[in-house]
């Protein structure tokens, strides 16, 4: 999830900036919520999809996060 840091030369000004903005988010969560298909799901609206490209993301596996990338689950679900 999202996270905050803040700098500062007084650090109880940077640590209460930073718990500012994480409860500001934390209070309008709802607001950035998302509910995501599973794989067969993605892959049954890609392929019903009448607007080529589909594109799908696997988010089980988060690159951004460091992980490697390796997850097979929509492979799986294109083979099926």
């Amino acid at each position: 999830g999202p996270s905050f840091i803040a700098c500062a030369e007084d650090v109880s000004r940077a640590r209460e900036v930073a718990e500012s903005l994480a409860g500001e988010l934390w209070a309008d969560r709802d607001r950035w919520r998302v509910e995501l298909p599973d794989a067969a799901e993605a892959v049954r609206r890609a392929v019903a999809s009448m607007r080529p490209p589909a594109v799908i993301v696997e988010t089980g596996d988060n690159v951004g996060g460091g992980s490697p990338g390796d997850s097979t689950a929509v492979l799986g679900e294109l083979l099926r």
